[in-house]
């Protein structure tokens, strides 16, 4: 047990402190029985723990003669207590230093055992005034009726809304989610909130435009984009100071614009013909027109003879954009199953290299290399299809993907991903998951006669009001919904992120410094184009793949045609 030979202990004096105490208690006593756990040091350096359970044996005058007992080996159970208690000890620390309002109670008598300072400190409250406290005693009130027996129950639940009042009788908006735990032996119900009481009051100023706009998120996309481009036009076309008059042919000039955005974005594509419903006035939907596009059927390779497409690259990383993956191809934006098969098996075939997200940004702070023909792939915006539908497709290809999600849809919103969702692709290592914002994909109005702009780049306008957001509200509301949403991913991924898509890919230089301040430190824009090892890491180029105009045999050349040319912005928004 100990790795000595018999004769390299017998004989030896080697009583600690501990064992004379308790030598001397029994003579005392009169009293020979012991039982005790000790920790030994074997021959070759290691503790061996052991429970001594026997009798001390004492000579006629008294003095110490030694011991009869057993030693049964507790290793193993030493071991198994150090490493809970180091657990317990992480718990605690993790608990305490959480920036979600977290709190434990009991199950038995339903009172607070603990609470974080992060919950004190949005309560307003004092620690004594809640530990002790019955659980219902702070106030605590469901939004929706509907929720009330969830939180009765003693069961956990994920993502209630809930009312709480503060010490200054003030009502804190709270989404929280509540685990069983065992704490000590007794069983405890480990409660985990994100205050998201600045979000609700920026919702409820929301006007009716701005609702439906983020009510329709799922299924206008790209057309939504379209009709952003033709605002942009409008602007453009206002501050060139371009009368009124030469835009009463507002079809035409809207059409042409959208023709020359297309055919920028996608200039090596063969998209087909298609047809689109443009509306010419935002504020009035009977002005509207139908207008079929027609592009080019001429091959690839005569596409554009004003440069050399390249079959290969190096040292440069086309990161890919898709959204949704569904059976119907709900949106423009949603393609089939076997659409995305097909095409990361052909781009195998063709050698380029799917890498990680990852491994491109160690590449651009020059931690690593890429190899030849490197490809990213993006979905953007957290669709429910990516679990169902691209998740297998990406672990039989073995291909890494990033996700965008929008943080106040996931596990709440019809047709998005869940956290379990999200957590169990990450957990495959074969998926990172990056923000999209908190709850800021959707475009308002601002003070510019009938322009919405997205809701990131612009001090908003409330029609019923009047109000228009100063600077300093517009910097306060970005920067609370960047903090909001890398909570969110700490509270439910266990981590920030790094990683942030634009929505809309709509920027500008106050946004990207408040994204910086928020944690992000990558940025990826929707302007077409590929990322070298010198990219500026808040305005990184993509490649849009993932709409039902583009056709598996198409990507690989406009990959490479991307490469050969200059990158071509779709609409930046920096001023």
């Amino acid at each position: 047990m100990l790795g000595y030979a018999v004769d390299e202990i017998m004989n030896t004096q080697d009583l600690d402190k501990e064992w004379r105490k308790i030598v001397e208690e029994k003579r005392c006593s009169q009293e020979p029985g012991c039982q005790n756990e000790y920790r030994l040091v074997r021959k070759d350096g290691t503790d061996l723990w052991v429970a001594v359970t026997g009798n001390l044996i004492f000579q006629d005058d008294g003095s110490y003669g030694g011991v009869i007992g057993i030693l049964t080996d507790i290793t193993g159970r030493k071991q198994t207590e150090e490493e809970l208690r180091a657990t317990e000890d992480l718990f605690w620390k993790s608990f305490h230093s959480s920036p979600c309002l977290m709190s434990i109670v009991s199950c038995t008598d339903w009172k607070y055992i603990d609470v974080n300072d992060a919950f004190l400190s949005v309560t307003g409250l004092v620690y004594d005034e809640v530990v002790g406290r019955h659980d219902g005693g702070l106030g605590w009130v469901v939004v929706n009726e509907e929720d009330k027996r969830i939180l009765q129950e003693e069961a956990p639940f994920k993502n209630l809304e809930l009312r709480l009042p503060d010490s200054l009788g003030q009502e804190i908006e709270v989404l929280l989610s509540r685990e069983t735990i065992t704490l000590n032996s007794n069983p405890c119900f480990l409660y985990v909130g994100i205050d998201i009481t600045g979000q609700k009051k920026s919702e409820r100023k929301m006007s009716y435009q701005e609702q439906r706009n983020l009510a329709g998120q799922t299924s206008t996309g790209i057309a939504r984009d379209i009709g952003n481009a033709i605002n942009l036009v409008w602007r453009c076309l206002k501050s060139l100071k371009i009368k009124r008059a030469l835009l009463r042919g507002g079809i035409v000039v809207s059409c042409i614009a959208l023709v020359v955005l297309l055919t920028t974005a996608y200039p090596r594509s063969n998209f087909g013909d298609e047809k689109y419903v443009i509306q010419t006035d935002p504020g009035n939907v009977a002005k509207s027109a139908s207008v079929q596009l027609s592009y080019p059927q001429a091959p690839a390779a005569n596409l554009h003879q004003q440069h050399q497409v390249l079959s290969t690259y190096n040292g440069k990383v086309a990161v890919l954009m898709y959204h949704d993956v569904g059976p119907n191809g709900q949106s423009v934006i949603s393609i089939t199953p076997q659409h995305l098969d097909a095409d990361l098996t052909l781009l195998q075939q063709e050698g380029f290299h799917i890498i990680p997200i990852s491994q491109m940004v160690d590449f651009m702070d020059h931690r690593a290399t890429v190899p030849e023909k490197a490809v990213v792939l993006t979905f953007d915006d957290g669709y429910q299809g990516v679990y169902q539908y691209a998740f297998p497709i990406l672990k039989k290809h073995h291909a890494p993907a990033t996700i965008f999600i929008i943080g106040y849809t996931v596990g709440r919103t019809p047709g998005y991903l869940t956290w379990p969702e999200a957590q169990e692709m990450e957990a495959s290592g074969l998926v990172t998951v990056g923000g999209h914002t908190y709850n800021l994909h959707w475009q308002g109005p601002t003070i510019k006669p009938n322009v919405d702009e997205p809701a990131t780049i612009a001090p908003l306008f409330d029609p019923q009001t009047g109000h228009v957001e100063t600077e300093q509200e517009y910097e306060a509301r970005i920067l609370a919904d960047s903090r909001l949403l890398q909570e969110t991913f700490k509270c439910n991924l266990g981590h920030t992120t790094p990683y942030f898509a634009y929505p809309y890919g709509a920027y500008n230089t106050t946004l990207i410094r408040i994204l910086g301040d928020a944690g992000f430190r990558y940025m990826f824009t929707t302007s077409q184009g590929v990322d070298g090892e010198k990219a500026d890491p808040t305005r990184l180029y993509r490649i849009t793949v993932g709409v039902v105009w583009v056709s598996t045999n198409k990507i690989p050349s406009i990959i490479l045609s991307s490469v050969s040319s200059s990158a071509t912005p779709s609409w930046s928004y920096l001023e």
